[in-house]
């Protein structure tokens, strides 16, 4: 509880504080004054005062209870500690703003103290983790909802996601081992939680290939992840140039591929690893050097029309193209025979495509993003990454995003076996947005910079981008539901999934400072 020791400052006044400088120096005015009441454990323990979000001043404490004082601008008042270890702890009895005195324990956000086994909670005076304690009135007829807060309707359903995931297909040449299976698809702490596998359908005459995929697929299944398979190319005898590379699926052969590809996935099911979903072609609308075969929209719809029924032992993912050209794939869902065997409406997005596409969701078909890469692996092409399945997700209204190689560099684990920085902002959604969720509407651009997508299911989970140089303190609202508190995880270029402590939801409504260059995942504590 609150000791009776407030002291007056003589050379300042409250409410419009004038503070005169040394040197005879002009007086500053200031609309707020701060005095923190506080102890630290050791003696060893330093506490931060932001103001919004500027660092007004920094303490080192004692192990007596002292005042420090401050003078800033108005803002949210939060007071920071950082825990570095050992017996380090901060008592924090009370704050005064102006002439208004706030008790810690009556303060409803504190997310450094550690309550019910886990850091953050509400109504104490102790910061025994990394975390803040802030200081307000938020008695509920004084919560102010501000005109850029984040509003996310948790009735108000969108697409549902299947999932994030990466490839093997042509690399690494050898069965992914159990250590890098979990890393990918395992979903505990350093873990990257991907729940999707794209592999190759690997021609029938090629045993070794179909082993690897398969063991990959194997591995990927028994941790809870979907497999689907693209062809890069149907068999030699299949094709008008009896070659794997470009070259055209001969019209005598359509009855034949259905087949095969039915029998794939016939294959797979019968090795415990039955596919989720089985392509009709990789990128049939690009000529290149490399395993291919080209397709016309028409071809494809023909094909779809009158053999596509057969391939009845999984889904039917349709038609690929490198850069979702809806002119490809309009003509398949306008023909009502066509479209009637085609269940996932996949693309890539490589130069162009990433769009809503209101024509599928019209006719019932999910859409999926099936690859993209950048190779670049420094901080901003990374981040932009982030962006990019922010966007697929909120713009796009896909259900499923896929990495290309997911065990490479530039991927989300490389080949030494570390998470790379993509591998850790892919985390950020693959890890909290799990397979059968809801995205849910929420104000994707509350202002400038800021990017905000949002997603139901046991949990509610809302994924948060900074592209800002600054901090950014974000409000976020809940319409049409309740959420006690939720769980930040950060990543920057200097944090990597960072968890902090947990945020108590007041009436609904929470503000979070959102780091520079971040992408924040705010997860539903329950």
């Amino acid at each position: 509880m609150r000791q009776i020791s407030i002291s007056f400052i003589l050379v300042c006044s409250f409410i419009l504080t004038t503070c005169k400088k040394e040197n005879n120096e002009p007086e500053t005015t200031y609309e707020l004054t701060t005095v923190i009441h506080a102890r630290g454990e050791t003696g060893t323990e330093t506490i931060r005062l932001l103001v919004g979000s500027i660092q007004v001043k920094s303490w080192t404490l004692t192990t007596d209870f002292q005042e420090y004082t401050a003078y800033s601008d108005s803002g949210i008042v939060r007071v920071y500690f950082t825990n570095a270890g050992g017996n380090r702890a901060v008592q924090i009895d009370y704050a005064t703003l102006n002439e208004s005195v706030f008790e810690s324990e009556n303060q409803p956000v504190n997310t450094a103290v550690f309550q019910n086994d886990i850091c953050g909670g509400a109504y104490s005076e102790w910061m025994n983790c990394s975390g803040y304690i802030q200081f307000d009135n938020l008695n509920a007829q004084n919560v102010i909802i501000r005109n850029n807060a984040d509003r996310i309707d948790l009735t108000d359903t969108r697409q549902i996601i299947r999932g994030f995931g990466g490839a093997t297909v042509f690399r690494p040449t050898v069965p992914l081992t159990s250590e890098e299976l979990d890393l990918l698809f395992g979903n505990e702490d350093g873990q990257i939680g991907l729940s999707i596998l794209r592999i190759r359908v690997v021609s029938d005459d090629d045993s070794y290939w179909r082993g690897v995929e398969l063991s990959n697929a194997q591995g990927a299944v028994a941790r809870g992840a979907a497999v689907v398979a693209s062809p890069w190319s149907p068999p030699i005898r299949m094709k008008t140039n009896t070659d794997l590379t470009g070259g055209s699926l001969k019209p005598d052969s359509y009855a034949d591929y259905a087949t095969y590809l039915n029998n794939f996935a016939e294959y797979m099911a019968a090795n415990n690893a039955p596919l989720y979903a089985i392509s009709i072609q990789n990128e049939p609308d690009i000529q290149v050097d490399y395993e291919s075969c080209d397709w016309t929209s028409a071809q494809m719809r023909d094909f779809l029309k009158n053999h596509g029924s057969v391939i009845s032992a999984t889904k039917v993912i349709a038609p690929e193209s490198y850069n979702f050209n809806h002119n490809f794939s309009d003509p398949i869902l306008n023909d009502s025979e066509a479209e009637a065997n085609v269940d996932i409406i996949g693309g890539h997005i490589y130069g162009s495509g990433l769009a809503d596409y209101p024509l599928a969701r019209e006719k019932g078909k999910e859409v999926w993003m099936t690859e993209h890469l950048d190779t670049d692996t420094l901080w901003n092409a990374v981040f932009a990454t982030g962006k990019e399945i922010h966007d697929c997700m909120a713009i796009g209204n896909f259900s499923a995003y896929i990495w290309w190689y997911a065990k490479r560099f530039y991927g989300p684990l490389s080949e030494t076996n570390y998470i790379t920085k993509r591998g850790y902002i892919m985390s950020n959604y693959s890890k909290f947005v799990r397979p059968g969720y809801y995205r849910v509407n929420a104000t994707v651009s509350p202002s400038s910079d800021i990017f905000v997508s949002a997603y139901k299911g046991d949990k509610t989970v809302i994924v948060a981008i900074n592209m800002s140089n600054s901090v950014v303190e974000q409000q976020f609202v809940f319409e049409n539901g309740t959420v006690a508190g939720v769980i930040p995880y950060i990543t920057t270029q200097t944090e990597n999934l960072s968890m902090k402590g947990m945020v108590t939801v007041i009436e609904n409504t929470f503000t979070y400072p959102l780091p520079p260059q971040s992408i924040t995942t705010f997860v539903q504590h329950q």
